[in-house]
């Protein structure tokens, strides 16, 4: 299967799973977060939806547009920009870099943080001047 048609798929997937957390509303709905019933299974329940909800977010990441690719530069102000695009603390990174353990390159999701200078969040030693990144075409929740 070709990574379009997987990516399709997956959206359909995410979709369907989504309206399924909808219908069942679990979080905001007392009588089933008050059901007399063994707790184990309603915090598995929650946990399992949780889980959920964190692939559908994955899934709809990965599905949208990359509509930029290329070096990151620090530009005039101190900010390191692709393109017109400046990167600020909590912004949404997406990065090629080398993975010791696997001894080949990786694309990672992170978001940059500033103390002192930018950093990618739990990638703090990655030199960003010069790293080859992607965005994507991110609604305003992201």
């Amino acid at each position: 299967m070709d990574q379009k048609t997987l990516l399709s798929k997956a959206s359909l997937e995410a979709k369907s799973l989504k309206d399924f957390l909808k219908k069942m509303d679990f979080f905001n709905d007392p009588d089933l977060c008050e059901v007399e019933a063994d707790s184990f299974i309603i915090e598995e329940l929650k946990t399992a939806f949780q889980f959920m909800d964190m692939a559908i977010t994955r899934i709809e990441y990965v599905c949208l547009e990359i509509i930029a690719e290329g070096t990151l530069v620090k530009n005039a102000s101190g900010r390191y920009a692709l393109g017109d695009y400046e990167y600020t603390s909590d912004s949404i990174i997406e990065f090629l870099y080398y993975d010791d353990f696997d001894e080949k390159l990786h694309w990672g999701r992170s978001r940059i943080e500033f103390d002192g200078d930018y950093y990618i969040y739990n990638y703090k030693f990655l030199p960003l001047n010069g790293l080859h990144v992607r965005r994507r075409a991110l609604p305003e929740l992201y």
